[in-house]
């Protein structure tokens, strides 16, 4: 499968989740911000553990350490006052995708690593909200000058991968999966609903 039919088959998805996601309603405040990260740990604590696990499905090409996102979250959210030990505590995501095979995890892959281009803007709009008064945008900054040849990469990874017509399917279907899980995650509640771990 193409990344372009993949991005095909996944824009309305993409899309609703892009348009429920009041960024700038979330980064609006301290309280709220924190809030959007402790959602994006709820999320990725329990994905990356599963990612980990079947790392070995993935092509040498990808570097999948160097693809880690938790430890940005992590000092993000310590920096806000919420220690590493608090993170343990926060609310997982009962939904977070827990892929098995190699186009499960591309598939996953697609829409995490896709979001990583999308939160350099999110971080931009960050500071120009806030000034030199910004708070700790570590996640948002996706690989820093990285980010864009890790993309490549994944894309290269997708066209390249031979997957037969079933594995097309699954693939899909779970990078569909991804975006609606995230959708329901980050936007069933209020942006200023409070920590309570």
């Amino acid at each position: 499968m193409s990344i372009e039919l993949l991005r095909r088959e996944t824009r309305q998805d993409h899309q609703r989740l892009e348009d429920r996601l009041d960024i700038h309603a979330r980064c609006a405040t301290a309280r709220s911000y924190r809030r959007l990260l402790e959602r994006f740990h709820g999320f990725y604590a329990p994905y990356e553990a599963a990612l980990k696990r079947s790392a070995s499905l993935l092509p040498d090409s990808l570097h999948w350490e160097s693809r880690v996102r938790l430890p940005r979250l992590i000092d993000d959210l310590a920096a806000m006052g919420v220690p590493a030990r608090q993170c343990e505590r926060l609310a997982r995501c009962p939904g977070a995708p827990r892929p098995e095979t190699r186009a499960e995890i591309l598939g996953c892959l697609y829409v995490t690593e896709g979001s990583t281009l999308g939160g350099q803007i999110i971080r931009r709009r960050i500071h120009e909200m806030y000034g030199s008064e910004a708070p700790p945008t570590a996640f948002f900054e996706g690989y820093g000058a990285r980010t864009g040849s890790h993309w490549r990469a994944l894309c290269a990874a997708i066209d390249g991968a031979l997957l037969s017509p079933t594995e097309q399917e699954a693939m899909t279907r779970v990078a569909q999966g991804v975006f609606r899980t995230l959708e329901t995650w980050l936007c069933d509640e209020s942006p200023h609903e409070e920590f309570d771990a």
